[in-house]
């Protein structure tokens, strides 16, 4: 996950040079690194579309499809299943540190990328999820579909409401810039959808602004908004004040521990949903409120807090 430009900048919020802080607190949930969706045309899988989390060269999405569909060729991955619609625990591989988890369905294959298998369970049911989606969603295309797997990209908006690059809040502010990064996607349909919500963003300052103004299904506009701060077309705020209250909903990545050092750590440790920022910067010495008004905002974004009130 990339923050946006304009939270890009970052200091150590204890004014201590961030290469001094040589001790992290062990991270051991799951990241999300790569995801990949194969079709199946003439038994050989094609890539559908593929979507890093991380920046783009994180993962060599060929690198992954070719093992993949190595694996695939030689009955790697059981397709065993009792009919259509069912998905099972097919594989783990293991490749250059991370774990590919493997679901397919009669005509998909989704692979996803992540560091470890801490959240396995609820990885491989969202796959699964996903697949089950994808079979009802394109059911009628195969008698006449010519091979172009750019069809299939519609899919992406369920994809980033199971596995977001970021959960967006409706409370967000939001703003447009004037110009990111290509974007990966053919589709005219996502195209479409995607310069739709660009074009909404300009008259409106909130998320939740977009999603009322569009006739559109809250999915697709979330997931438009996701790809476009992806790729620098926009970006999010959130507005933070000292009695704002967080909730920890998950530990803080590496990268951030490395950037801001132990204090953060503690911070978030310690927002329980009921103890205001001040109020929490309080029984932290080595931190002080100003430079937290900073990252806190950040954190929100990366999904490490919620902001309860």
């Amino acid at each position: 996950l990339e923050l946006s430009a304009s939270t890009d900048n970052t200091t150590p919020v204890s004014g201590t040079q961030s290469e001094s802080v040589s001790e992290t607190v062990e991270y051991t949930e799951s990241e999300l690194l790569h995801l990949m969706v194969l079709v199946h045309h003439n038994r050989l899988p094609l890539v559908a579309f593929e979507f890093n989390y991380k920046d783009d060269s994180h993962v060599d999405g060929q690198s992954v499809a070719s093992l993949i569909s190595a694996l695939d060729s030689f009955s790697g991955i059981d397709t065993t299943q009792k009919d259509d619609s069912k998905t099972d625990a097919l594989e783990t591989i293991q490749h250059e540190g991370n774990l590919i988890m493997v679901e397919k369905s009669a005509n998909f294959l989704i692979a996803v990328t992540v560091t470890n298998a801490s959240r396995e369970t609820e990885t491989r049911q969202a796959m699964a999820s996903i697949l089950r989606d994808m079979e009802a969603m394109y059911a009628d295309v195969w008698d006449e579909w010519d091979g172009d797997p750019t069809i299939f990209e519609t899919s992406i908006f369920k994809v980033l409401s199971l596995f977001p690059i970021w959960e967006v809040g409706l409370d967000y502010n939001v703003r447009s810039k004037e110009a990111g990064k290509p974007l990966p996607f053919k589709n005219r349909e996502v195209g479409k959808a995607i310069v739709e919500v660009r074009t909404s963003v300009a008259g409106n300052t909130t998320v939740g602004g977009v999603v009322r103004g569009l006739d559109m299904p809250r999915e697709v506009v979330l997931g438009c908004l996701q790809i476009l701060a992806k790729y620098g077309w926009i970006d999010f705020h959130v507005d933070v004040t000292p009695r704002t209250v967080f909730v920890k909903r998950r530990d803080v990545p590496p990268d951030l521990q490395k950037i801001y050092g132990p204090p953060v750590v503690k911070f978030v440790e310690l927002c329980d949903g009921s103890t205001s920022m001040e109020d929490v910067v309080r029984k932290i010495p080595e931190i002080s409120l100003a430079p937290m008004k900073f990252v806190a905002p950040k954190l929100v974004l990366r999904g490490v807090l919620d902001i309860v009130a």
